[in-house]
């Protein structure tokens, strides 16, 4: 899924509709790395040139097992080629590799020695926003762990746990309200001060009358 994909009931869509692009276009990019023509690819596959650019352009999306040949032919591991599943190390591994190319997801050791994974705030206009929206769950988290330590019993402890997984489940809704909301805010407090310059400007008036 592109960085600037669609949210909410549209992703599905998007999601589907979209998936043989995504496996095209890794197709492409790990052959054009190895300096290999589609000619070359497709003569291993016993495939024609015009049955790889239709993979390659999304137009046709290979079944897993012709995933697993192109794989092969090509020397990789058939999930550089699919969209990460995370029910599993690997998964998760390519999933970080995915990040690593849109978001510009760095990965480090800290002081302590510890492995750190880190969105900069640097030139990748991805990275930015992704960064905008793990902030908003760093604030979330921070917010719900306070009040979970402070609940004085499990089934208050409970009750922030499920709006906090509801936070998750229902995003980026809770976002998008909170920001409408600050929104509204904003308006009217720029409408009251519209107001209170009026009246200012009215009082004065009718000082200088008297």
């Amino acid at each position: 899924m592109s960085a600037n994909g669609p949210i909410g009931k549209e992703a599905m869509e998007y999601l589907e509709s979209t998936s043989a692009k995504r496996v095209g276009s890794r197709i492409r990019e790990i052959r054009m790395s190895q300096g290999m023509t589609m000619a070359q690819l497709g003569e291993l596959l016993a495939l024609s040139t015009d049955r790889i650019q239709k993979y390659e352009n999304g137009i046709r999306k290979p079944k897993p097992e012709m995933i697993n040949q192109i794989a092969d032919a090509l020397g990789v591991s058939a999930l550089a080629l699919v969209d990460p599943v995370i029910s599993n190390y690997y998964g998760v591994m390519f999933a970080l590799f995915e990040m690593e190319k849109i978001y510009g997801l760095e990965i480090s050791y800290d002081k302590n020695d510890k492995v750190m994974l880190t969105i900069r705030d640097s030139d990748n206009e991805a990275g930015k926003e992704l960064l905008k929206h793990l902030k908003h769950w760093a604030e979330e988290y921070k917010h719900i762990r306070a009040c979970v330590d402070s609940a004085s019993s499990d089934t208050e402890k409970a009750k922030l746990l499920f709006e906090y997984n509801n936070w998750k489940w229902t995003y980026p809704k809770p976002i998008q309200d909170k920001t409408e909301n600050e929104l509204k805010e904003l308006r009217k407090a720029q409408l009251q001060e519209q107001i209170n310059k009026l009246e200012q400007m009215k009082n004065a008036l009718d000082a200088t009358e008297e």
